[in-house]
């Protein structure tokens, strides 16, 4: 079974401090690794700080956005610290390949019978990362949201339907990145 159709798919509240039904040791161990992350998704990784989560593997934490724009809104993030898109190497390629198959699979939570690749094209589904100034927390994290365009004005400007400068789509990361 792969990971992406193991049952961790799904929306699930994880409680403070607790250790998740399919968490291993080398989990465990991995949770102090997290102890030098002192952004919230570190907080977050620790189980400092709650979150709905959405899916879970050893590499990504997918989970619902606190403050979402659309009906469908959600984060991945690696497990690794990486403080933003400026910071990612030709070796992270399959990293954030496997953080946009996460994000296509978490927004089909909601929205099963959404026809994902269609959605992209058009742009009524945004797998995107922030450049600076929009930079709300530094630990690199792909925003999954579905519909586009945003519900409020100000969120269409830092999650605008049509990329831009400073809201950049994943494939720029998966398919040119050359650092």
């Amino acid at each position: 079974m792969s990971p992406l159709s193991s049952p961790r798919f799904g929306g699930f509240p994880r409680a403070l401090g607790s250790r998740s039904s399919t968490a291993t040791d080398s989990d465990l161990s991995a949770s102090s690794s997290y102890a030098s992350n002192k952004t919230v998704f570190g907080a977050i990784l620790r189980n400092e700080l709650p979150a709905t989560i959405l899916y879970e593997d050893e590499r990504v934490l997918c989970f619902r956005d606190i403050r979402p724009v659309s009906k469908h809104h959600s984060l991945v993030i690696p497990k690794r610290h990486i403080a933003h898109s400026g910071a990612l190497t030709r070796d992270d390629r399959d990293l954030v390949q496997h953080m946009e198959n996460v994000a296509c699979n978490a927004v089909k939570v909601d929205f099963p019978n959404l026809n994902v690749e269609e959605c992209r094209q058009t742009n009524e589904l945004s797998l995107g990362f922030h450049r600076w100034p929009c930079l709300s927390v530094h630990h690199l994290h792909l925003h999954t949201i579905y519909p586009m365009p945003c519900q409020h004005w100000w969120y269409r400007v830092i999650h605008p339907r049509e990329y831009s400068w400073w809201y950049r789509p994943s494939t720029d990361f998966t398919e040119t990145k050359t650092k």
